[in-house]
């Protein structure tokens, strides 16, 4: 039997430099699978403020959030949102091919989402799948 994950990864840009963040998730592979397939799910996200027509990229400390939350059909992993991180990326392990539902929140030390994206169903096959960068504004 093959040990279940869940491992995300995250990246801060900086000025000059580029920090990276790994965290364990969930522990679990979403969806099931008796076979070989168990493609992983790739989320790149970037936290914005939510200013059009240009949509300004904004750290987390601006944005006020301490956490990233990523929801695949209903089984949700968790990002610590680094002071000066503004992008990252979650990578799922999932049972199989299959449709998967999304959602992306940005949440408050009061643990209150303070920004959600909800991109559409997608449908992944027996590779390795990597969604459009999904984009979170926030109201400053």
């Amino acid at each position: 039997m093959r040990t279940k994950r869940s491992t995300i990864s995250g990246m801060a840009l900086g000025a000059v430099a580029l920090a990276g963040l790994a965290v364990s998730g969930s522990g679990c592979i979403i969806g099931t699978s008796s076979g070989p397939c168990e493609p992983d799910l790739f989320v790149p996200f970037e936290i914005v403020q939510n200013a059009p027509p240009t949509d300004p990229p904004i750290t987390c400390a601006t944005a006020g959030a301490v956490e990233v939350q990523l929801d695949v059909n209903g089984q949700t992993s968790f990002m610590d949102c680094l002071p000066s991180m503004s992008s990252g990326e979650f990578a799922v392990p999932l049972g199989g091919a299959g449709d998967y539902l999304l959602d992306l929140f940005l949440v408050d030390a009061g643990r209150v989402s303070i920004s959600a994206a909800h991109p559409p169903m997608i449908r992944v096959s027996c590779s390795d799948f990597v969604t459009p960068t999904v984009i979170l504004p926030v109201n400053l």
